[in-house]
């Protein structure tokens, strides 16, 4: 039997993957090398995980995401050529679903659902 784990999907329903199939694909989007580099090494030494990408702009981000579709984003929600917002916007289609650092703006789930 295989071991299952519990990730969270669009709309907050929860996804079932079983361990035995392919890694979450992950890209990670932070303007900070230093944290971008350590979260990236720390994702890959889980085995169900995969980072497919790392990118200082979002803007690059979007362009990746037009030819390799990914999981999951992190996103960090204060980039120098767009915020997490403007990203998810552009980005939903290709994403399962997208994290984002909480600053305390409840509304911030709200707006990247529109």
């Amino acid at each position: 039997m295989s071991k299952r784990i519990k990730t969270t999907g669009q709309n907050g329903r929860a996804d079932r993957r079983s361990s035995s199939s392919e890694p979450i694909s992950i890209i990670i989007i932070e303007d900070h090398a230093i944290l971008r580099e350590n979260l990236a090494m720390t994702l890959e030494s889980i085995e169900q995980f995969t980072v497919k990408g790392e990118f200082e702009l979002a803007g690059d981000a979007l362009t990746f995401l037009k030819t390799t579709p990914v999981d999951v984003a992190i996103i960090d929600y204060s980039l120098p050529d767009m915020n997490d917002i403007e990203f998810l916007r552009e980005a939903i289609r290709h994403l399962s679903r997208a994290l984002t650092p909480d600053n305390g703006c409840r509304n911030r789930k709200t707006l990247a659902r529109t």
